[in-house]
C-alpha cells in the first residue's frame, strides 16, 4: 500500500505491522454487521492487511441464518470434502449461536465445540440443535468463561450439565437452561465449577422448599450474583423460607418478568438472601409494590409478608435498579417521589437509586427528586458518595 504524496511513482511503502494493528483494532471496537463486512474487506487488501485482520475477524463472529452455512464449512467442512484444517478456528473466543436453531444440528453443534475447545472463551448455545452430545467436547473448552444455555430448553438434567463443566476453573458465569429446575436433583458444592461468581435461572422454578434448600446449599462459596430471568411465575418463589434455608453468599439479586400477573413476595425473597447489597426489579413490579394501600398491605403481609410499610432494618441492600423490561399490556409505569419514598425508608442502608427517566415526572418535580437524592447521599459512606443519590438513565 502506498502512503504519503496521492501521485508518488516509486516502489510500494507498506505500512508497519504497528500502525495495521492499530487500525483493526479500532475497527474492531463495533461489533455489528457493518464492522464483520469491514474486517472482511480489510482481508482482501493485501497479505499483511490479511495477516493482521483475520484474527479480529473470527474472534468474536456474529452468526445469522444468512452466513451460518458458509462459517460452519470453513471451520467445520464436511468429512466427505477431505479438506485440510486452516487454523481458523483457534481464533474463536467468543462464539454465541444464540440467535439459531434449525440452521444447525446437533451433530454440527458439537464438532464446532470439538474444533474451538482450545481457544474458546465464551458459547451460546443455540436453540434446539443443542444436545447431551455436546456436553463432552463443551467440558473440553478448558479457557471458558462464560456459558449460555438458556436458549430452550433441552433434553438433559442439571447434573448432567454439571458433571461436564464442573472442572472448568476459569468459568465464572453460566446461564442455565430454561428447564434446568423442572426436576429437583441431589446437588453437591463439587458438582459446581468453583470460581462461578454468576448464575442465572429462567422460565420454570423449583416449587417445593427442600428443593430449594438443596440447590442453596449446593452453591459454590464463590457465587454472588443471581439472576432469575423471565419465570413462569412468581408464585414459585412463596415456596422460599426464611427460617429454614437462606442464601448467604448472594451479593447482586438480578429479578426478570414473570410470564403471569402475580404479587412479587418481595420480603420472603429479600430474607431468603439477607446479605444481597444490590437488588434489580422490574419497574412495573417496584410500582405495584409502592402503589399498595394499607388495607391491601395487610392482606399481602397476611399471606406472604410482604408490605412497603414496615422498615427493614435487617437488609444491608444499598443499591436498588428499577429496569425496563415491561410485561405486555400494562401501561408504563409512572413514579412520583411519594412511590419513591416508600422504597427509601424501606431499607435505610439504601443509597443509590437508578430509576428510567421516562418513568419519572423530573420536569415538574425537579426539587423533590433533588431532596430525595440528598437523602440518599446522607447514608453513604465517604468513600461511597460520589456513587450515591437517584440516577436517571
Amino acid at each position: 500500500m502506498k502512503v504519503g504524496d496521492p501521485v508518488y511513482r516509486g516502489s510500494e511503502v507498506p505500512l508497519p505491522v504497528e500502525v495495521l494493528e492499530c487500525i483493526i483494532s479500532h475497527i474492531g471496537t463495533f461489533h455489528d454487521l457493518t464492522t464483520q463486512a469491514t474486517l472482511w474487506a480489510c482481508c482482501l487488501i493485501s497479505r499483511s492487511w490479511y495477516a493482521t485482520s483475520i484474527s479480529h475477524l473470527y474472534q468474536h463472529p456474529i452468526l445469522n441464518n444468512r452466513n451460518f452455512d458458509k462459517f460452519a464449512r470453513t471451520i467445520c467442512p464436511p468429512v466427505s470434502s477431505h479438506k485440510p484444517r486452516i487454523g481458523l478456528e483457534g481464533f474463536i473466543k467468543r462464539l454465541d449461536m444464540g440467535g439459531l436453531a434449525y440452521e444447525s444440528s446437533k451433530s454440527l453443534t458439537a464438532r464446532l465445540l470439538r474444533r474451538t475447545r482450545t481457544s474458546l472463551e465464551s458459547f451460546a448455545s443455540p436453540a434446539v440443535t443443542f444436545s447431551i452430545a455436546c456436553l463432552a467436547p463443551l467440558g473440553k473448552c478448558t479457557n471458558l468463561q462464560f456459558l449460555d444455555l438458556s436458549a430452550d430448553g433441552y433434553d438433559m438434567n442439571l447434573r448432567q450439565i454439571l458433571d461436564s463443566i464442573s472442572h472448568l476453573d476459569r468459568l465464572t458465569t453460566l446461564k442455565l437452561p430454561r428447564n434446568a429446575l423442572r426436576i429437583a436433583l441431589s446437588l453437591q458444592k463439587s458438582h459446581w465449577p468453583r470460581n462461578l461468581h454468576t448464575l442465572q435461572l429462567s422460565d420454570w422454578l423449583y416449587e417445593e422448599l427442600p428443593s430449594w434448600a438443596a440447590l442453596f446449599e449446593s452453591w459454590p462459596d464463590s457465587l454472588t450474583t443471581l439472576k432469575i430471568q423471565e419465570c413462569v411465575s412468581y408464585g414459585s418463589l412463596n415456596s422460599l423460607d426464611p427460617s429454614a434455608v437462606t442464601a448467604d453468599a448472594i451479593r447482586i439479586l438480578d429479578i426478570g418478568l414473570s410470564w403471569h400477573e402475580d404479587r412479587f413476595p418481595l420480603r420472603r425473597v429479600m430474607h431468603s438472601f439477607p446479605c444481597a447489597e444490590v437488588l434489580r426489579l422490574p419497574a412495573y413490579v417496584a410500582e405495584d409494590l409502592a402503589r399498595m394501600n394499607q388495607t391491601d398491605e395487610m392482606l399481602i403481609n397476611l399471606t406472604s409478608g410482604d408490605t412497603l410499610v414496615d422498615v427493614d432494618h435487617d437488609s444491608l441492600l444499598e443499591v436498588l435498579v428499577l429496569t425496563e423490561p415491561q410485561s405486555p399490556g400494562r401501561k408504563l409505569p409512572q413514579f412520583s417521589t411519594a412511590l419513591l419514598e416508600r422504597w427509601v425508608r424501606k431499607y435505610p442502608r439504601l443509597r443509590r437509586l437508578e430509576v428510567p427517566e421516562k418513568y419519572t415526572g423530573l420536569n415538574h418535580a425537579r426539587a423533590y427528586y433533588e431532596k430525595l437524592g440528598a437523602t440518599l447521599e446522607e447514608r453513604a459512606a465517604p468513600d461511597k458518595l460520589a456513587s450515591s443519590g437517584i440516577f436517571l438513565y
